[in-house]
């Protein structure tokens, strides 16, 4: 086999054998070989999907992939379930709750008993698929409380402060996500010790990271009290790390032009942060993007994204 074989080529040989005393009768055969290639590392992280209510049917807004964040080797970000990979559930832990395999989302229905549960799954490679991760664990708790508080984080936020996503994008009111300022009051948890000069809540449940910190971890503690009744409360915490090289979230609001392409004049690289410096360059940098999706988290084609500058463009006619 010649050293320059790559990984998935095959060779034939064809070799003759004939009886030795005679010289006759003679046979021939072929042997095939193919170069087997190193499989690439995989990894399937255990998750937490924190409490879930039973008071409605109810799918998770959290997935195997983002929770956890497995990993695949070569795969940057979160992987894309039906194109990085497979899932395969394992035996769920009650008739009433299931895993999607498409979306490594969680279901479960309406009047599932209360308690601590688990659910294993493995991931295997699409492109190869006899190499498959070590079994995980999802683990969820089912109550019938009305309002779920869940903890978020960790978030990573860089020296020169900046915002965290919403500590509501994960938390439910009558099996209801997706809640705003509409239906709940924030406030800081009675009793823990939390650094309300550097970390302020805002009443759409994004944080305000102050200048000043060091670098390190930090837990910030809320409470949620649904409007009109304040009685119903939950709790839950964000944790925070500080660090010196971070990508933070951002936010545009464009108005598309329908017959040319339209891209943002911003950089996604103004607000980010590297030993403490910002903004950044792609000279700084580099820029790996993903994925685009909608807010169902479905795969979408109406943006660009130029990674020489940071900057995305909006194809005609977007909706």
């Amino acid at each position: 086999v010649p050293d320059t074989a790559t990984p998935g080529s095959s060779y034939e040989v064809t070799y003759k054998i004939c009886q030795a005393s005679t010289g006759t009768p003679c046979d021939t055969a072929k042997i095939k070989i193919t170069i087997a290639g190193t499989a690439r590392a995989i990894e399937a992280k255990n998750d937490n999907f924190g409490s879930i209510p039973n008071t409605a049917d109810y799918t998770s807004t959290l997935t195997v992939f983002s929770a956890g964040v497995d990993t695949l080797e070569g795969v940057s970000g979160v992987l894309v379930p039906g194109t990085d990979v497979s899932l395969h559930p394992g035996t769920a832990p009650h008739a009433d709750i299931s895993m999607d395999p498409a979306t490594g989302k969680i279901s479960i229905k309406a009047g599932t008993p209360e308690g601590d549960y688990e659910y294993q799954y493995t991931i295997c490679e699409k492109a190869e698929p006899t190499n498959c991760s070590n079994t995980a664990t999802v683990r969820f708790k089912v109550v019938s409380k009305t309002i779920v508080a869940n903890n978020d984080g960790l978030w990573r936020v860089g020296t020169k402060g900046g915002l965290t996503p919403s500590i509501l994008n994960n938390d439910m009111l009558n099996g209801r996500t997706g809640l705003s300022e509409a239906d709940v009051v924030i406030e800081a948890t009675q009793g823990e010790n939390n650094d309300v000069v550097h970390f302020r809540m805002n009443i759409d449940g994004r944080i305000s990271v102050i200048p000043g910190l060091p670098v390190g971890e930090y837990t910030y503690h809320y409470t949620i009290k649904e409007k009109g009744n304040e009685g119903n409360i939950d709790k839950a915490q964000v944790r925070i790390k500080i660090v010196s090289f971070a990508a933070a979230d951002d936010e545009f609001t464009e108005i598309n032009n329908q017959d040319q392409p339209k891209t943002i004049e911003q950089s996604v690289l103004k607000n980010d942060e590297l030993d403490g410096r910002t903004p950044l360059t792609t000279a700084d940098v580099d820029i790996t993007p993903r994925v685009f999706k909608d807010n169902n988290n479905n795969p979408v084609d109406y943006f660009t994204f130029d990674t020489t500058t940071g900057k995305i463009t909006i194809k005609p006619h977007t909706p």
